[in-house]
């Protein structure tokens, strides 16, 4: 209704505030060092962002809307997404509005030195948070990779910002964090990264399934003699359109073209699962051979995490360490030896 710019700017606002809401759930757990916080910290607003920012978009987008240039559809809303990525967040961090609110409106004001200095810390900031947004750019990115490939483009120009804006800020803006090991890190490359592999061949295949993403499958039947002629047709937007159908016309009909809304869902999708075929000849062969890849692909991912996941809970149980025994030869000595 309002148009794909003030949706992406919502989604925009509404991931700026997704951090503090997971950090308020976060107070309430126990945990033994920064690490963990931060890892509990990291799964809870990476899932948010994941389902705010690229499932919800080709949720309430019409699946006939979705290859189309109109501003309500996903093409553009696509744009709009990438851009408000790639500027809003780092200027924000580079605005730091309340690290400069602390600077000039509280500090002067202190009533003692070490209140003063206290506001000259610098900004506190989250690790999580910020792997959080480059692992929400790329599931953004893989989610969408066949219906809007510019988004790697798009990803790698946003990445390329992040990066340098992160490093100015925690050199020059922000309050130095305390040491947090690597549980943030071993979680984004075991699970997230792998997650967002899977979606990436997942969402490939049902996208080259779906194409032309028009719900219109063409028929034999010849055109009806009553329908043979020159029309003028009503917009649904308003106005007139004037249509001339010849005998030469093709007709088609309605169908689903959205295997993802199948009951059961069909996975992966194949040709034989249509219920009313539309893919040509040539597209039925590629995903014959597309779709049982996918399969591969998605199993060995899985697989790698379940392996990894074992060998993490076993370690619970089971120590990882294995003590070496080293034996030394007894040694003969002289009693005719001398001594100090």
């Amino acid at each position: 209704r309002y148009g794909v710019i003030i949706a992406a700017f919502a989604v925009s606002g509404v991931n700026s505030c997704a951090p503090y809401v997971c950090m308020f759930l976060v107070s309430f757990e126990s945990h033994a060092s920064e690490g963990s916080r931060q890892a509990s910290l990291y799964y809870k607003i990476t899932a948010f962002l994941w389902i705010t920012t690229a499932m919800l978009t080709s949720i309430i987008t019409p699946f006939v809307e979705t290859l189309k240039t109109e501003s309500d559809s996903l093409v553009p809303a696509m744009y709009s997404i990438f851009i408000t990525e790639m500027f809003v967040g780092p200027a924000t961090q580079l605005l730091d509005i309340y690290g400069n609110f602390q600077k000039h409106i509280l500090a002067p004001r202190a009533k003692s030195q070490s209140l003063m200095s206290s506001y000259f810390q610098g900004t506190i900031y989250n690790l999580s948070e910020r792997y959080t947004n480059i692992t929400n750019i790329l599931f953004l990115t893989f989610y969408y990779a066949i219906l809007f490939p510019a988004g790697f483009f798009f990803a790698s120009a946003t990445l390329g910002i992040v990066y340098w804006t992160d490093k100015y800020c925690i050199l020059r803006v922000w309050k130095p964090a305390p040491a947090i090991g690597n549980h943030v890190a071993n979680m984004s490359r075991i699970y997230f990264f792998s997650t967002a592999l899977i979606f990436y061949a997942v969402m490939s295949s049902y996208g080259f399934a779906s194409f032309p993403f028009d719900n219109a499958c063409g028929g034999t039947d010849p055109i009806p003699d009553a329908y043979i002629g020159s029309f003028a047709a009503e917009r649904g937007s308003g106005g007139t359109a004037d249509i001339e159908l010849t005998a030469d016309h093709k007709v088609y009909r309605h169908c689903n073209q959205d295997m993802l809304q199948y009951e059961p869902t069909a996975f992966p999708p194949l040709p034989s699962k249509q219920i009313d075929p539309w893919m040509t000849r040539g597209q039925e062969k590629f995903m014959w051979i597309y779709a049982y890849t996918v399969l591969v692909i998605a199993a060995t991912v899985i697989g790698i995490i379940l392996k990894r996941s074992f060998e993490i809970v076993r370690s619970m149980f089971v120590s990882p360490f294995k003590g070496h025994i080293k034996t030394c030869e007894s040694k003969k000595f002289d009693a005719d030896m001398g001594a100090y």
